[in-house]
């Protein structure tokens, strides 16, 4: 691990410039702390630009249910105010109707709308169907919506036919999604387009109006299932008779991608990969009137999926999109001759809106500060802070982040986060390794970076080969190596961490979710150095995950398309297990699965706990028996970091407040 380079400097203050709490007077996080926080989270601009609508995320503390309060402003005045909703109204995503008169939003599986002048909101559509998305038609008069059936109450069969695109583990026999028209004003509904379907288990649709009000640009994929996103496809309807054209006989979008954005003169801003592959980097492309396309973002070589973090906008003739820079998300201006940087590399864009008169809002956060909204004029310039709305915890110390930068051993350059103590030598290390793996780390305010730093931990967060922001080479990079190459960059990374003299390299202590699951795993079976491991709802068992995941598709991107086909398919995939190697283990791990996870099927887990057992192997298994991929809700994810730090403090960890011990035997 000799000869990688280390390069470092300190984030503090940014975004606004907040003042961090001093050392003397502050007090270290608690797991209570997390659930307090509140935390600005969404915006959405009226079509003037004059006024916003934001959401603010926050947990009841009677209930422990997780909560959004959502305020409306003017851009100019800080007359800040919730909105008056209906006793337990929980809107998502509310939109401005084009006049910026009203508002819609889902709630409850129906179409809301909500008058402004009255405050007052009434429901759009019935029960019959569950409302996924919608769109307002430019002339206001009209919703268009995508909608699901509700399954049938059919009696249950004795048998079935398992379709080769369900997963055999939470088997579902998903709903298509129809597109229909709502009249804004009477709820009434008329459907429009019935083949295929708008989305469906991976990620949901939305439509988007042409300026004509007489189109609609939206993805459509053949049925609802999961897997079935490998085979979307943007097209555009008629809104009058259904009938519909693709945009692009091109493959290769990914699940939760963009929405299209549609222009003057008929044109069709959209997002697939460069070559048609899903490990390919995905790019912005213009289609014009005619129906030729080009790729626009190509010469800035950074990914307009990222994770499905990535969005594209317009307003006022501008094309606005975020991509994920190193390890910030940032705004680009897509419509000239190259994209252009709107917001500064020191944070991270999480949502942003554009107005029809092209000025922008977002939300951004950085490592010292929480999300708040910006507002910026359509060409970047005149950016300003307009809410002050996150709320940290009374009297918590703020522990500094780090940037490392580390050349990797074929001369990339990495990028980590290091979030630490103030002071102090001999610290242990937690080194914590996200998901994806087309995933990142970004430059967002972390509560749990800092439970782990204000209690005596310094925090890592590296970006191996396969993470987001690094380029195309990156994801190419794990094409057919999940685990040595991304391996090699975390040795990498911790090495340029413990380069600083101050972390304790005896007490260092490793963990993960889902393909960071996968990496512990593979990281503790092929190395020694960590004194305890967890690895939380993981892939282990590639064969058996590609066998029984609703979503193959991950996978497929870098072992191929048919990744089962032959025993030399499957040779390679025994290759990449961390099972394989489960003789090699001599780190205390904790297993972590949800029994209801579809997505990296739990039975694997287990079968590794048990193999591990066997083996007289320190594991131990801990399981949520009512959740998917991963905690569903904060009270599970206080309970998922608490048993972390548990299982960190019975080998050799610090005692953190909140902290569960595993049990004794």
């Amino acid at each position: 691990m000799n000869g990688h380079r280390l390069l470092t400097f300190t984030l503090a203050g940014l975004v606004g410039g907040a003042a961090l709490t001093g050392a003397a007077e502050a007090r270290p996080w608690t797991l209570a702390d997390i659930a307090a926080f509140r935390v600005v989270t969404a915006v959405a601009l009226a079509p003037r630009g004059d006024r916003l609508l934001y959401g603010v995320a926050w947990v009841d503390p009677k209930t422990h249910e997780d909560r959004q309060t959502w305020y409306l402003r003017s851009v100019e005045h800080a007359d800040d105010a919730p909105l008056v909703l209906p006793p337990k109204a929980a809107p998502s995503d509310p939109a401005f109707s084009p006049s910026g008169d009203a508002l819609a939003w889902i709630d409850d599986d129906r179409l809301w709308r909500y008058d402004l002048a009255t405050c007052r909101a009434r429901a759009l559509t019935g029960t019959a169907r569950v409302v996924r998305s919608f769109a307002w038609a430019p002339d206001g008069t009209r919703i268009a919506t995508t909608e699901q059936a509700k399954p049938p109450k059919a009696a249950a069969a004795p048998s079935l036919w398992l379709d080769p695109l369900a997963s055999g583990v939470a088997t579902t026999h998903p709903q298509p999604l129809r597109l229909w028209i709502v009249d804004a004003v009477r709820g009434t509904e008329r459907p429009l387009a019935t083949t295929g379907s708008f989305g469906g288990e991976a990620a949901v649709a939305t439509p988007v109006w042409f300026a004509d009000g007489r189109r609609l640009a939206i993805g459509r994929q053949p049925t609802g299932y999961y897997a079935d996103y490998e085979r979307l496809g943007y097209v555009v309807i008629d809104a009058r008779t259904g009938t519909s054209a693709p945009v692009s006989s091109a493959s290769g979008v990914l699940p939760n991608a963009s929405a299209p954005v549609v222009g003057a003169a008929g044109r069709i801003a959209y997002v697939r990969t460069a070559d048609g592959t899903t490990s390919g980097r995905t790019d912005v492309y213009v289609r014009d009137g005619a129906g030729n396309a080009r790729d626009i973002s190509a010469a800035l070589d950074r990914d307009f999926w990222s994770c499905g973090n990535s969005r594209l906008g317009g307003g006022g003739g501008a094309l606005i999109g975020t991509a994920l820079d190193g390890i910030a998300m940032r705004l680009y201006r897509l419509d000239g001759a190259a994209p252009r940087a709107l917001t500064p590399a020191d944070r991270s864009v999480q949502g942003f809106s554009v107005a029809a008169n092209g000025r922008i809002a977002y939300v951004a956060s950085a490592p010292a500060t929480p999300g708040e909204v910006f507002v910026m004029d359509a060409d970047g310039t005149h950016a300003r802070r307009v809410t002050h709305a996150s709320k940290l915890p009374a009297g918590v110390d703020v522990a500094p982040t780090t940037l490392l930068r580390t050349t990797a051993h074929d001369g990339h350059v990495l990028v980590a986060q290091l979030t630490r103590p103030r002071g102090g030598a001999h610290v242990p290390l937690v080194v914590e390794l996200h998901g994806g793996p087309q995933c990142s780390d970004d430059l967002a305010f972390s509560p749990t970076a800092q439970w782990f730093a204000t209690n005596g931990y310094a925090f890592l967060r590296p970006n191996p080969r396969g993470s987001d922001g690094y380029g195309a080479w990156s994801y190419k990079a794990i094409v057919g190596d999940w685990g040595i190459g991304p391996l090699d960059d975390v040795r990498a990374t911790v090495e340029s961490a413990l380069a600083g003299g101050t972390l304790d390299a005896k007490r260092m202590f490793v963990e993960g979710a889902s393909y960071g699951g996968y990496l512990t795993s593979w990281t503790v079976t092929h190395d020694d150095d960590f004194r305890a491991a967890v690895a939380a709802f993981p892939v282990v068992d590639l064969i058996t995950d590609q066998g029984l995941s609703r979503s193959p598709g991950i996978l497929r991107r870098f072992f191929g398309p048919t990744p089962l086909a032959t025993a030399a398919d499957r040779d390679k995939l025994r290759a990449q297990s961390p099972t394989t190697f489960g003789d090699a283990l001599h780190t205390p791990l904790l297993l972590m699965a949800g029994l209801h996870d579809a997505q990296a099927p739990y039975p694997q887990t287990i079968a590794f706990y048990h193999t591990l057992h066997e083996g007289r192997k320190d594991v131990r298994m801990l399981v949520y028996p009512d959740a998917g991929h991963g905690p569903s809700d904060t009270t599970g994810y206080l309970d998922y970091l608490a048993h972390i730090a548990g299982w960190f403090a019975a080998h050799g960890g610090l005692r953190v407040p909140g902290a569960m011990l595993p049990p004794k035997g």
